[in-house]
């Protein structure tokens, strides 16, 4: 529900793919969540499970076009528990 109108989504199944990042080359599980039948807008996500599935990659595609790209560019653990 968006906006008061329901809306349609299709996810895919998780696929593995290996993914160059600023922190190196990473083996991760690419998602993609499409609007519809419209393969114009959808969201590809990319998550990296050796660090608990967290997000390294998200690119927002609107008409075909890559219109958002949010990177994890730096990762640092620290000292807790």
């Amino acid at each position: 529900l968006s906006r008061g109108k329901l809306r349609a989504y299709r996810f895919s199944a998780p696929a593995p793919e290996r993914l160059e990042t600023a922190g190196g080359e990473l083996e991760t599980w690419r998602l993609e969540r499409a609007r519809g039948d419209a393969r114009g807008s959808r969201i590809l996500s990319w998550h990296d499970p050796a660090r608990g599935q967290w997000m390294v990659r998200t690119v927002r595609y609107e008409d075909g076009a890559e219109r958002v790209r949010l990177e994890l560019v730096r990762y640092e653990r620290s000292g807790g528990p």
